[in-house]
């Protein structure tokens, strides 16, 4: 800014010494001059008068230009501090474009040889200024930029400099203190020759496309930047300057000039039209036998194919100052009696994009200083966007279009408040729309009553649902059998359904099957199988068949009822009619089947269901019966799918290997692995390291052994995973040498250490009494480049600890600080124990107020050091945690 300060000072010596400011010429005024370029009345020119040179200079190193750049800077401000926090997951933007809106190029323009744009334009010359990247800031728009920040916007620069500049425009950006945006957006190759306007738009466009964003605020200093397609709820225009102009082809809209003879004045929407005079003849409009104007067919396709043929281009716009507008407004205008209502509502019908029938309901006011829309237009919109929710801010949208027709004082219709009810989802917007039936006095009508019953279920009020249905009931309305469902469905939670299950029959509305399927969910819940089964039995008798759904849920209750043999004879009539169950129906049996112990009979369910068993379900309950701990049952059930398979599942197999390894059957898993290979089932990486897991927890160092040298001699080849389960389970069982050759083969591998790598090495060292080879292994992964993470340092803190080297674990615990890696509760419990055992109370202390401050929950353990620490007690308390990471680092407290 001191720069810029400077510049601008000796700019002004500059100018004043060729003179006083020339606001005016004779037979030519300079101010006028100005005005006609801002407002794009003169176009084609290419120099800045040599008699407004002078006063261009003047105005724009002066107070003026600072301070008009400014005023528009407090309002965008004042807007932003009146939007709300985001409601939804979308983030709210701010956009910016860049050249002379943010990045000043008034220093290139007060070149003597530019002198202000007294010259011709010169690309060439331009073009260099540009990539320099000394670009001073737009007075106010940083402070603007900061402000818009701090209230929670993400920012955006769309400009139209090319992608080539990114880096300088980035450094420039960042110098001047814009250091942080959410994007900036350059021209690239294949926006090349496309206009400022259509550009900026289509970059608008990409940014909502995927849903994350919400456009908000605008701030540009040409007209195309905010102009075309959401430009945002709000734009805000600074100084276009005519140095600006000098060099760009952004220029306002075109104004549109359209005189009759006999006309008045009227300015709507930002278009200069000049009316037809109330003076003309007055042609009437044929009418029907009621004497209602007939709507002419020939307008309404005319003008329908006007708006859709532009819509249809590559670049389709529903800005008002577009040309399917103007060409809509040229042709209206030519017709001898202008738009009606039911005409404008026609049109309105026949436009297949929400976007562009908006942009039209817009319009239309601006045909006619009597056009107003009523009721029925208003409506007819309100059902156009309620079918297309996925607009940005739709809900907003449709908020808005309401207010505006509530300050026109237009009463909407009970077609209206239904249509308002089956689109807004939440309480708060469907108490808007009964406020309006009193407001506009209507009456509430049956399918009235029905939308809203179906809004207050969408938004999960149960509660306002069951008093809508009441008051229905009251005024003896019926529902169909889909809202009947839905009601149902949403009351089952607190069995109010069973009211409603028995109005429903009373009112001849005969239940269905999803009806039944819904009761019969609600009390197999709250535990009443019998209901539940009486259900069935009647919608069997009833003729309804039931589907997957229906036989899973009364399944599923006769098993929370714990009717092990009701539930298999329903199963075997579920496969006796053909229909098959699913992972869901064979997981309910199995539960059921293992809390009453009768697991013997999952054979029988196999035998019935054997005509739909595959490899999957095999699979699945090879894994569901192994989590369960049925490692015997899972293992007969795994023998049964070699059987009837030629090759077994993969899954399966893994959750077998595991499932035997863990209950210590090692020579069935053994074998297991060699009927694998015999089958000729590929063995992945994955399957082999839940092998070593299952190996090094049992400290199978033989089995390990063997099975490695098998897996590097067949295949496939070890991850970064294999090699550090193996350097952990050899430390477990204490074999250092044999760990420490692991994590050489690994470094020598195409795999490389990890972090997890060196903690697990680090972990074997320590624990098994060599300490300082493991504090060496610590500082080459310094050196290395790894960070030491929360387990290394803990693990490292623990061994010196219990060494009683104290100093050296206080050491490493503030470097840990220090580095920015923040201990957990197991380092403050390791580090309270070495203090505590020590005798070091005071310090104990201390660090124990630090993990108050740090926010962390004290533990068991950390209570019981806690409670030594009181009782001045130092005797070893024996604890083993097991670490989240490396599966087997001990506890501080052995």
């Amino acid at each position: 800014m001191k720069v810029l300060s400077l510049f601008i000072f000796l700019a002004t010596i500059i100018v004043t010494c060729q003179g006083a400011p020339h606001h005016h010429s004779p037979g030519f005024d300079c101010l006028s001059w100005r005005l006609t370029v801002e407002t794009n009345n003169m176009r084609q020119w290419s120099v800045v008068p040599q008699a407004c040179v002078s006063y261009v200079g003047h105005y724009m190193l002066g107070y003026q230009y600072r301070k008009d750049v400014q005023a528009v800077a407090d309002l965008a401000y004042n807007f932003a501090k009146t939007v709300p926090l985001p409601r939804d997951l979308r983030t709210n933007l701010w956009i910016f474009d860049v050249a002379d809106t943010v990045l000043s190029n008034l220093p290139y323009y007060a070149q003597p040889d530019v002198a202000f744009g007294g010259t011709p334009y010169n690309s060439t010359k331009f073009a260099k200024w540009e990539q320099k990247g000394i670009s001073p800031a737009v007075p106010g728009i940083l402070d603007l930029y900061k402000k818009v920040q701090s209230l929670g916007f993400k920012i955006v620069f769309i400009s139209g400099r090319s992608e080539s500049l990114r880096e300088v425009t980035t450094k420039n950006l960042k110098n001047l203190g814009f250091t942080t945006w959410e994007k900036l957006i350059l021209k690239q190759t294949s926006d090349a020759g496309t206009s400022s306007q259509i550009y900026k738009e289509k970059k608008r466009n990409e940014l909502l496309a995927n849903g994350f964003y919400r456009i908000v605020g605008n701030v540009g200093d040409q007209w195309s930047d905010l102009v075309g397609e959401h430009v945002g709820i709000r734009t805000f225009k600074h100084h276009d300057t005519p140095l600006a102009n000098h060099r760009s082809d952004l220029h306002a809209p075109p104004l549109r000039y359209k005189i009759h003879s006999q006309s008045n004045l009227h300015l709507p929407n930002g278009l200069l039209t000049l009316r037809r005079s109330s003076l003309s003849p007055i042609i009437p409009y044929p009418t029907d036998t009621r004497g209602y104007p007939i709507p002419r067919r020939q307008v309404i396709c005319k003008a329908t194919q006007i708006l859709l043929n532009n819509h249809n281009q590559p670049h389709p716009s529903t800005s008002l100052s577009s040309s399917p507008f103007l060409d809509l407004s040229d042709y209206l205008h030519s017709l001898s009696l202008p738009l009606i209502l039911t005409e404008a509502s026609e049109i309105l019908k026949s436009l297949n994009q929400p976007s562009l029938a908006l942009s039209f309901f817009r319009f239309c006011p601006s045909i006619s200083p009597n056009f107003q829309h009523d009721s029925f237009t208003y409506t007819r919109l309100f059902l156009i966007l309620s079918k297309s929710p996925f607009i940005p801010n739709c809900a907003h949208l449709v908020r808005s279009i309401l207010s505006v027709m509530e300050r026109s004082d237009t009463r909407g219709t009970i077609s209206t408040v239904n249509i308002l009810n089956g689109f807004f989802g939440n309480s708060e917007d469907l108490d808007l729309c009964i406020s309006l039936i009193g407001k506009w006095k209507l009456s509430m009508n049956p399918y009235t009553y029905k939308c809203l019953l179906q809004a207050y279920l969408r938004s999960y009020d149960s509660g306002k649902a069951f008093g809508v249905y009441n008051e229905m009931r009251w005024r003896g309305h019926t529902l169909d059998i889909f809202v009947y469902n839905m009601l149902l469905d949403a009351l089952a939670k607190d069995q109010k359904a069973c009211k409603v299950f028995e109005d429903m029959k009373r009112k001849h509305c005969e239940p269905d099957e999803f009806t039944y399927t819904i009761m019969i969910r609600m009390n197999g819940k709250i535990g009443k199988a019998d209901e539940a089964l009486a259900l069935f039995q009647e919608m069997l008798a009833k003729g309804f068949s039931p589907n997957l759904i229906a036989y899973n849920t009364m399944i599923q209750a006769l098993a929370k009822g714990r009717m092990v043999d009701k539930a298999i004879f329903l199963f075997s009539k579920m496969v006796e009619n053909e229909c098959r169950p699913n992972e869901f129906t064979y997981s309910v049996i199995l539960n059921v089947l293992a809390a009453e112990g009768k697991l013997g009979r999952l054979d029988e369910v196999v035998e019935i269901s054997k005509k739909y068993m595959n490899k999957l379900i095999y699979a699945y309950l090879v894994r569901a019966l192994s989590k369960l701990g049925h490692a015997s049952e899972a293992h007969g059930l795994f023998c049964n799918m070699w059987n009837f398979h030629d090759k077994g599942d993969r899954d399966a197999c893994r959750s077998m290997l595991e499932s035997l390894y863990n209950a210590g059957k090692t020579t069935e898993a053994m074998d297991l692995l060699g009927k694998i290979h015999e089958k000729g089932i590929t063995t992945d990486t994955i399957m082999y390291n839940t092998v070593f897991s299952a190996l090094g927890k049992l400290k199978q160092i033989p089995h390990l052994h063997d099975i490695f040298e098998k897996m590097k001699q067949d295949g496939p080849s070890p991850d970064i995973f294999t090699y550090n389960i193996l350097i952990s389970s050899f430390g477990r069982a204490g074999k250092v040498d044999e760990a420490i050759k692991i994590f050489e083969e690994l470094e020598n591998s195409n795999c490389k250490a990890d972090t997890v790598s060196y903690n697990s090495l680090i972990n074997c060292l320590g624990k098994n009494g060599d300490l300082d080879e493991a504090h060496m292994r610590f500082k080459e992964m310094q050196e290395k480049g790894f960070t030491p993470d929360v387990v290394t340092y803990s693990t490292l803190i623990e061994c010196f600890g219990k060494t009683d080297k104290v100093e050296m674990a206080c050491r490493l615990f503030d470097e840990m600080l220090a580095e920015g890696c923040y201990p957990n509760i197991v380092t403050y419990n390791i580090l309270l124990d070495c203090l505590e055992r020590s005798g070091r109370t005071a310090e104990a202390v201390d660090l124990y107020a630090k993990l108050k401050q740090q926010g962390l929950t004290p533990d068991s353990i950390t209570y019981t050091v806690l409670e030594r620490l009181q009782s001045g007690s130092h005797r070893k308390v024996r604890f083993r945690r097991q670490s989240p990471i490396t599966g087997w680092v001990v506890s501080p407290l052995r």
